[in-house]
């Protein structure tokens, strides 16, 4: 029998997932004494339960580090690589679909499931049998699954027949997104991850950061015929220009823009409100969402305060983004409160954000794409454009250390957030896992990544801006950092 585990932190694991399991059961039994609508009390419900499902989390992955051998732990990393391709497998061969319009969605056998998305039977079965073992899918019965609350966030709610038909468009429906950010993921980003070694050991590469000598450089050129890019093709493009240029990409684009509207799937719908007061701005504020794709984020500011807003991305990208806006709040473009500027963002501002006096510029989930030199360029731009009063807004992870320092204390004290108790990480580990999973495919992606507020007041404070506050709403995934022009 093996002893050597350290008894002493497994304990006091166990006694903060029991305390934390208690306090949700408070909040949940107060939830249902309440009378009266309180948002100032729902408020403080709500972070203490944001707390305390993060306590769960964190200390349940420490937990099961401990209790198991560490070779066991390691070759399991190792070996979840097969997570994702098993994922990006039962979403491109629409088995939440299947399973939802098969028996109403109490299950099929394998069999069934193979008759129409074509794939073999006893192989499918066992990559559904490895997702249900962690816990996506149920197997009812042998060979026999259905959805469950885990699969179903995948399902894009397309009928079956609309998935068999044009599979493909099925990302475009309310509730695509999701399962577009998955597919992205284990698609075109798991094939970069492949390559960072590589990149990262080659000593003409490694000291790099030019978007076109990322791992997704090396995953896709010199000679390579991957995702249909013909072997005659020798300059290397960054992969953003690869998805604007290559036409055969066109849809690769349209379901990236998706996915990107599938990111706010991983916050509450109105994560943008709880930070920055939107509120505070008038009907003849303007907001300029640079690099705003479709502009999913910034559709709870529009919806939620009488801002103008003028949303910057590249032409391909807002045919996109109309039809977006169309389907989710048609009135803002009839009234023309929303409207798209075709910009590359590395240029100057249009006159017609200079000319609208811009109140506020947001910059979501765009400064992770980018490194240091090429962020400056953006960030300077910006500047150019502001006046004294205009704020800017970025959206961004913010990386701490995972270990308690003086200086990981002190970089905590600035944010509005909770830290994390005794024996936890102290950037509340596993609980906050996504920020730096996002920080690694960043640099497969575009050779960038994550940043920590020490490195954002220098990249700012170079460009032009100064930090004057840090939102942190849901611990440290995808808080708020407003900046406003050095001298204001």
């Amino acid at each position: 029998m093996d002893f050597s585990m350290n008894l002493d932190e497994i304990d006091e694991l166990a006694k903060l997932i029991t305390s934390s399991v208690a306090t949700l059961k408070d909040l949940k039994d107060r939830n249902a004494d309440e009378n009266e609508d309180d948002k100032r009390q729902d408020e403080v419900d709500a972070s203490k339960m944001r707390i305390a499902c993060s306590c769960i989390t964190s200390a349940a992955a420490q937990l099961m580090t401990l209790v198991r051998s560490p070779e066991q732990v390691v070759f399991d990393m190792a070996m979840s690589f097969h997570l994702p391709s098993a994922l990006r497998l039962v979403i491109e061969s629409h088995v939440p679909e299947i399973l939802r319009a098969k028996n109403d969605g109490a299950g099929a056998h394998v069999d069934d499931i193979s008759k129409i998305n074509g794939v073999n039977a006893q192989k499918l079965g066992h990559v559904l049998r490895l997702l249900a073992t962690h816990y996506v899918f149920d197997e009812a019965e042998p060979n026999v699954f259905a959805n469950n609350r885990l699969s179903e966030s995948i399902d894009t709610g397309v009928s079956l027949e609309g998935v068999l038909s044009r599979p493909l468009e099925k990302y475009d429906s309310k509730n695509g997104g999701f399962a577009a950010l998955v597919a992205v993921t284990t698609h075109e980003s798991m094939r970069n991850g492949l390559f960072m070694t590589d990149a990262l050991t080659d000593p003409t590469l490694t000291d790099s950061f030019m978007p076109e000598d990322s791992p997704f450089s090396l995953a896709m050129w010199p000679g390579s015929t991957c995702f249909g890019v013909a072997d005659q093709v020798v300059k290397r493009l960054d992969m953003f220009e690869w998805m604007n240029t290559a036409l055969e990409n066109r849809w690769r684009l349209t379901r990236f823009g998706n996915a990107m509207e599938g990111v706010s799937r991983l916050t509450p719908p109105d994560a943008i409100l709880k930070g920055f007061r939107w509120s505070d701005l008038s009907s003849d504020s303007v907001v300029v969402d640079v690099g705003g794709g479709i502009g999913s984020a910034s559709l709870p500011i529009v919806v939620h305060t009488p801002v103008k807003l003028i949303i910057q991305d590249r032409g391909i990208v807002l045919e996109d983004a109309t039809k977006y806006w169309q389907e989710h709040c048609p009135n803002a473009l009839e009234s023309g409160r929303v409207t798209f500027v075709d910009h590359d963002f590395f240029e100057p501002q249009p006159s017609t954000a200079c000319d609208g006096h811009p109140t506020v510029f947001l910059l979501r989930m765009i400064m992770h794409n980018w490194a240091d030199e090429h962020a400056k360029i953006i960030l300077k731009h910006i500047r150019d454009a502001a006046k004294d009063t205009t704020k800017l807004v970025i959206v961004d992870g913010l990386l701490e250390s995972a270990c308690r320092t003086p200086a990981a204390e002190e970089v905590q004290g600035q944010k509005k957030g909770s830290k994390p108790p005794q024996p936890l990480l102290s950037n509340w580990g596993a609980a906050n896992g996504m920020a730096y999973k996002f920080d690694i495919q960043m640099l497969c992606n575009h050779n960038a990544g994550e940043r920590t507020l020490d490195e954002f007041d220098r990249l700012l404070a170079e460009t032009g801006w100064r930090i004057v506050e840090v939102y942190q709403s849901q611990q440290s995934w995808m808080p708020q950092i407003v900046a406003i022009p050095n001298g204001s």
